[in-house]
């Protein structure tokens, strides 16, 4: 039995999915009252559990008769005015789930991280691997995604808890009825009529499922694995799109003097407001005009980690949102 937190999220749910398409048992572990749309209409050996990663008993409950754990549980937000919850979801939420694990005697834990904490270059031609740990993290997402990683392992080592990390990498798929940040950029970006500067890298969501699975059945103890898949500068994404969907759009870029000065206002602003603004100049500098490219050569080799085509993931991921969309109207 694989107990799987945060199973009605984007990854969670497809994770869910992946494992019972394998022939396990899993216990999905939710907030109560959250939505779980996402695991409507599932076939398989599972059962919803209800509990919060921020309650240690529930989740010693939860984990009887588990003997793994894939927790992807957090609070993906880039709202900065969520600081405090993002973090401490993050950090006490993840330790709780470890140490309710390690007395648990799981066998394999899986930490959902992200290439957030792995961080980005200045040079498109520089890939991130593993051995990289991001040293400016402008966000409180970023944050969290950093502290939780390095805090975990230290907790493993220390208490012999058997983790491997996974970072996946800006996840973009269908299924995701809360829109998460990674979804939304691919929107805007579809609509929007310039690009930005820099460049991503993009994975889709089973995918990443899949590498999940992977990690449980063959990562190893200590272990950490980036899935990904494409490297795009933002230029180069856009123009598939269009591609994809016969369209041809005059769009233009987008200074980063400009984008510097449209976070030095919002710093203004805030001063004068006392209110958190959506930008600032430090998370411009730490995300824009940067390339958050990167290498999955080690989930190739030690996982068999086998990425599909990106193109395929465009295409589903913005065919879901605008039938997301008419279905709002339409209600």
């Amino acid at each position: 039995m694989i107990l799987v937190t945060g199973a009605n999220g984007h990854i969670g749910s497809h994770v869910v999915k992946n494992l019972l398409h394998c022939g396990y048992r899993v216990k999905a572990f939710c907030r109560p009252g959250s939505n779980r749309k996402a695991l409507e209409n599932l076939k398989g050996n599972f059962e919803i559990v209800e509990g919060d990663i921020l309650n240690l008993k529930s989740l010693t409950d939860a984990l009887a008769q588990c003997e793994g754990v894939i927790h992807t549980a957090a609070v993906y937000s880039t709202d900065p005015c969520r600081k405090e919850e993002i973090l401490k979801t993050a950090i006490e939420g993840s330790l709780n789930t470890a140490k309710a694990s390690l007395n648990a005697g799981v066998r394999k834990f899986i930490y959902t991280g992200s290439v957030a904490a792995v961080g980005a270059s200045l040079s498109p031609s520089r890939l991130l691997d593993e051995t990289s740990w991001n040293e400016t993290p402008g966000s409180a997402y970023v944050e969290a995604k950093l502290r939780s990683e390095i805090e975990l392992l230290s907790f493993a080592r220390e208490r012999k808890l058997p983790l491997v990390t996974v970072c996946p990498s800006t996840v973009i798929g269908a299924d995701d009825f809360r829109i998460t940040p990674s979804n939304a950029i691919i929107a805007k970006l579809k609509n929007w009529p310039f690009y930005l500067p820099g460049g991503i890298n993009l994975v889709g969501v089973e995918d990443v499922a899949e590498g999940h699975r992977l990690a449980l059945e063959k990562g190893k103890t200590f272990g950490r694995y980036i899935l990904s898949n494409a490297n795009m500068r933002f230029r180069d994404i856009v123009g598939q799109i269009d591609s994809l969907f016969g369209e041809k759009r005059i769009r233009f870029p987008l200074p980063m003097f400009f984008l510097r000065t449209a976070g030095l206002g919002f710093d203004a602003l805030s001063v004068i407001t006392k209110k958190t603004m959506p930008l600032s100049l430090k998370s411009v500098n730490s995300y824009l005009g940067r390339y958050h490219f990167y290498s999955n050569e080690k989930a190739k080799r030690e996982l068999g980690f086998a990425p599909g085509p990106i193109a395929f993931d465009l295409e589903k991921t913005i065919r879901w949102m605008r039938s997301l969309a008419q279905r709002d109207k339409k209600q």
